[in-house]
């Protein structure tokens, strides 16, 4: 697990680092970075403009980023979270779906 875990954050790492350098082809760049402040949640963090915008989407944010999340409800400050502007109707139907499943933010 954790193998698997470093792996992971490895791959991020690399990922983020080749964005910083010129890009290349076939890479995806709207790729965006938020960095976790004390007090966020997964549905404060999509709910913010610059994000998603829709706190309803905080399952996409924990689906692309669940190696470096194993609870969604544990955020450390400090970490990244790496996320796309837009998932499509159909995953943000679902992410909405899902959502909504579990209820609102926990206090």
């Amino acid at each position: 697990m954790k193998r698997l875990r470093l792996l992971s954050i490895v791959t991020l790492c690399m990922t983020l680092g080749a964005f910083a350098a010129e890009r290349p082809q076939g890479l995806r760049s709207d790729l965006k970075v938020y960095v976790i402040q004390p007090g966020d949640s997964l549905w404060s963090i999509a709910a913010k403009p610059a994000v998603l915008g829709d706190a309803f989407l905080w399952p996409l944010l924990y689906d692309q980023n669940h190696v470096l999340i194993p609870d969604p409800g544990r955020l450390e400050p400090g970490q990244s979270l790496a996320f796309l502007p837009s998932y499509g109707p159909f995953r943000e139907f679902r992410a909405r779906k899902r959502a909504k499943r579990y209820g609102g933010p926990r206090q």
